[in-house]
């Protein structure tokens, strides 16, 4: 009997082995979303890392979580670190940020040597910007992982969707904001100019009608 439990079992890993290998090791998760602000507006909520937890699902997936900020203020170089009880810990660091064209990072997870990384990209779109994360991973001879591929591929998925609705929302209302202030300044700056230009105008225009009528002196005083 226990002998036939043994080789049961032998035959369930033989198979699952067999079925991992056949598996892809590998997944790429991307999901896009239009936004009508500038590139620079968005970057200021991708570009530092501090600010990811304004728009992504990450810390309200793991409330348990602790995160830490190192390296850089902003852009390349800039590090994010946690420790959760769901999350893990992990590292993901900025390795390339443009404010025009968006960000590349790398994420690590202790305890796996799993490479993984990917990008926030933002490109043209009529008056605004799309803007397109991007998740690539290998989890190489790491055969349970292949079995997950799936269902993370779909949670991963929806985070990004999620995610992205909410920084397009942030960056549409900066936009605005930011908007208004250059419009006020603008404002500002064309009222200052035109009474400056007015100022100037009426100095000149005195300073002709001194010109042409003289002030004559009065009679008895010293020349």
């Amino acid at each position: 009997m226990l002998k036939k439990i043994l080789i049961g079992i032998v035959a369930l890993v033989v198979l699952a082995t067999g079925a991992a290998l056949m598996m892809p090791s590998t997944w790429h998760v991307e999901r896009a979303v239009s936004v009508k602000a500038k590139p620079e507006t968005i970057y200021a909520s991708v570009g530092d890392l501090k600010q990811w937890e304004t728009w992504t699902t990450w810390k309200a997936q793991d409330p348990t979580a602790k995160w830490d900020y190192s390296g850089a203020a902003v852009g390349q170089g800039a590090v994010m670190s946690w420790k959760g009880n769901k999350a893990g810990t992990g590292t993901l660091t900025l390795t390339k940020a443009d404010p025009k064209a968006g960000v590349s990072y790398e994420m690590k997870m202790e305890g796996m040597g799993i490479p993984a990384g990917g990008s926030i990209s933002f490109a043209a779109e009529g008056e605004g910007t799309k803007v397109t994360w991007v998740d690539d991973g290998d989890f190489g001879m790491f055969l349970p992982g292949r079995f997950m591929i799936g269902m993370m591929e779909k949670t991963l998925g929806k985070a990004f969707e999620e995610g992205l609705g909410r920084l397009k929302t942030n960056a549409e209302k900066a936009q605005v904001a930011a908007d208004e202030k250059a419009a006020a300044e603008a404002k500002a700056k064309a009222e200052a100019d035109a009474a400056a230009a007015k100022a100037a105008e009426e100095a000149k225009a005195a300073e002709e009608a001194a010109k042409k009528n003289p002030v004559k002196p009065a009679k008895g005083a010293k020349k």
